[in-house]
């Protein structure tokens, strides 16, 4: 299910902030889409009890806030 996720994306997903910090300083890109047509952002909103908030400041720093999965629906939607 996890069709062209980043390694970005599995740590939003884990909910590790640390890592996600880690991760976009060495440049990885928040704006990249996998095979599902969702972001990094999307991935840390689907995360149960929204334990993850801590990573969605970094990911808006440069991630598409409105980028729209194949079914149309936002990060926002999910959040």
């Amino acid at each position: 299910d996890y069709v062209h996720a980043t390694a970005l994306m599995m740590a939003c997903e884990a909910g590790r902030p640390e890592v996600v910090e880690l991760l976009l300083a060495r440049g990885a890109d928040p704006t990249l889409l996998d095979g599902r047509m969702r972001t990094a952002l999307t991935y840390a909103c689907l995360v149960p009890g929204h334990r993850f908030i801590a990573a969605v400041p970094l990911l808006l720093k440069d991630g598409p806030v409105n980028a729209r999965n194949q079914t149309g629906k936002t990060a926002v939607w999910w959040a």
